[in-house]
């Protein structure tokens, strides 16, 4: 019974080869972003800090943070299509129409 509850918890391998390759493409996604925009996000989302915190960090408004969080996902998201991970937003779908 005990051996049967640890081979339910244990991740499969190729789920784990799958997350380690996700978290390779994320990766380049990220360091293709400018300086800046990678700073943004990287603050907000490893860091967990405010638009206002990364704004006052930076010295930057936090309008700008808002417009380099927005370009970092839009640009993550579209490394992320390229590869087959993400489909192409519907936005994107109906002006390609």
């Amino acid at each position: 019974l005990v051996e049967t509850e640890v081979l339910e918890k244990t991740p499969v391998v190729s789920d784990t080869v799958v997350q380690q390759e996700e978290l390779e493409i994320l990766a380049d996604a990220v360091r293709e972003l400018s300086e800046r925009c990678r700073e943004v996000v990287l603050l907000r989302y490893l860091e967990g800090l405010s638009y206002k915190e990364i704004a006052v960090r930076l010295g930057v408004s936090p309008e700008t943070v808002k417009t380099h969080l927005a370009t970092g996902m839009r640009r993550c998201a579209a490394h992320f299509a390229a590869r087959g991970l993400l489909k192409p937003s519907a936005s994107k779908e109906a002006s390609s129409a």
